[in-house]
């Protein structure tokens, strides 16, 4: 009886260039036996609070929450939800829950830093002018998913686009960062080149790809077709046909890759430098269409790493905290209710002042915001494990912001989103906890179902009090 294929056989071809495969049948013991249940996680964090007036629906939170909790209906969803028709058996609303460590403001100086800064790690900053966060929710998930098994990445920290600086906003490490460890940030990486190239190339960060003929458009592929070839002979035809869909979805990421790299191709997403004096909104630097085209590359890397098993944990931040960027060139086809998009940034709109104007563009760019949410939802349930089952029944998608509502820089109510069926999740549902319940909560429940034994998370004045039930 012939051995295994080695969970780590890659396809190997000229330059040392190497590409990692998906998980397969031909890697499996022979003899059948019980396995570990396997858990993904991906955070995905959006900036600037939301509303939570009363001037949508008529009820406070009317712009995110449903009428009423139990099943998500299909028609008629809260206006930021607008979109997610065809997910509603995909996510929880989560209400009633607190990003508790923002009360205090202890070491920092605005609501803007405290927000992303405490959101995955619910402790509160310990000494001013010093990075010294706990360790976030996926960094403690990747160190567990990492003991037993060794990952290309133990977690992808990924982001699109970085804040300057605001003479309100305090250290602006804590408006760009969301990952800590070891009392450290964890950085981000921007571009999805750069990303791609550690995936699956076998690049090291000493190393670079070959050259490539732009005008034959040649692919990464192109290096390793002899190797392929070879392994084919010794798969299954379930396997090659799994190679192939996953050789397929390399190639595609790759070409957006390429695209966005093209010669004229706008700078993606970078802040222009910080105004002097007050923010009055006049900073042009709209956000260019590459930045869509950047966001579900990344996206997709975070799809095919779970598909190759390259990584279990990946946090993607759409934008930091106070950026100083326009939407009206890419949330236009997600307008509501005629919203004038020509006139503000993100920030300028969650601080809304009860302007219905305002309001109206920031469900817009909340929708918008909310398309790369679903177009990871649906890139997850695209994708079957051995099992047969798809990625999204494995994995836990939180989808948030650390800020409730923008304009008053309050941290109760949060806007929370929890995706997938990781850990035996139920979603289709509006759960609401009570009051001022802190996030801690919802990460330790979702901990615990994910095989580890934490009794408590977070610390301080973001110390779990229970545990919030999502089964």
């Amino acid at each position: 009886m012939s051995r295994p294929l080695s969970r780590r056989t890659v396809l190997r071809g000229a330059s040392g260039i190497a590409i990692g495969l998906p998980l397969l049948e031909a890697m499996m013991p022979r003899k059948a036996h019980a396995a570990e249940p396997t858990y993904r996680w991906v955070t995905m964090y959006f900036p600037d609070g939301t509303y939570q007036g009363t001037a949508l629906n008529g009820r406070k939170m009317g712009a995110w929450w449903p009428a009423a909790t139990g099943p998500l209906p299909t028609t008629g969803l809260p206006p930021a939800l607008q979109g997610l028709e065809s997910n509603v058996g995909d996510f929880c609303v989560i209400g009633g829950i607190a990003n508790k460590p923002g009360y205090s403001g202890k070491g920092s100086a605005g609501g803007h830093n405290r927000a992303p800064a405490y959101f995955m790690t619910c402790a509160e900053q310990q000494t001013a002018g010093t990075v010294d966060q706990a360790d976030s929710v996926d960094q403690i998930l990747a160190t567990a998913f990492s003991a037993n098994t060794t990952f290309k990445r133990s977690s992808l920290v990924l982001a699109a686009c970085k804040a300057g600086t605001a003479a309100d906003s305090g250290d602006v490490r804590y408006l760009n960062n969301l990952s800590y460890k070891n009392r450290t940030i964890v950085s981000q990486e921007r571009s999805p080149a750069n990303v791609f190239n550690s995936l699956f190339m076998g690049i090291g960060p000493t190393q670079t790809p070959p050259p490539r003929d732009p005008a034959a458009r040649q692919s990464i592929l192109d290096f390793v077709k002899s190797d392929t070839a070879s392994l084919k002979t010794r798969l299954g035809v379930a396997d090659q046909k799994r190679v192939d869909e996953y050789l397929t979805s390399v190639r595609e990421i790759e070409r957006r890759v390429q695209d966005l790299e093209k010669p004229g191709a706008t700078t993606m997403c970078s802040a222009p430098a910080a105004p002097a004096g007050s923010l009055n909104g006049s900073y042009g630097g709209n956000l260019p269409a590459e930045y869509t085209l950047q966001v579900k590359a990344m996206v997709d890397l975070i799809v095919n790493a779970f598909v190759c098993d390259l990584t279990r944990v990946a946090t993607l931040m759409l934008a930091a905290e106070s950026h100083y960027l326009f939407y009206n060139t890419i949330a236009g086809d997600y307008r509501y209710m005629s919203a004038d998009l020509n006139d503000d940034r993100h920030i300028g709109a969650a601080h809304h002042e009860d302007n219905p104007a305002k309001i109206n563009r920031l469900m817009s760019i909340h929708r918008y915001e909310l398309s790369f949410f679903k177009y990871l939802l649906d890139g997850l349930k695209a994708k079957k494990d051995l099992t047969g089952a798809t990625l999204l029944d494995s994995t836990v998608v939180v989808y948030g912001t650390g800020l409730a509502d923008g304009n008053g820089h309050n941290f109760e109510d949060i806007a929370l989103l929890v995706g997938g069926k990781g850990g035996g999740i139920q979603p289709g549902r509006f759960l609401k906890a009570p009051n001022n319940t802190p996030i801690a909560n919802v990460y330790l429940g979702l901990l615990q179902r994910m095989g580890l034994g934490l009794t408590s998370f977070g610390a301080d004045g973001g110390k779990s009090t229970g545990v919030f039930n999502l089964g």
